[in-house]
């Protein structure tokens, strides 16, 4: 809810908004994903640094 309010917030000042990640597993970056349809930039790409992620998706 918080992330989305900022969202809301930075688009009511004309700002752009975008998400990023660290080197996460799918896993962690799956949440970031669902708020990614209403950004204007998401870059959730870490997952696909671990050669061994135990996660699929």
């Amino acid at each position: 809810r918080e992330a989305w309010k900022m969202r809301n917030l930075a688009e009511a000042l004309g700002m752009k908004v975008m998400i990023g990640c660290m080197t996460e597993t799918s896993c962690a970056i799956s949440a970031a994903a669902q708020l990614s349809p209403g950004l204007d930039f998401a870059d959730l790409d870490g997952a696909l640094l671990i050669g061994n992620d135990c996660f699929d998706g």
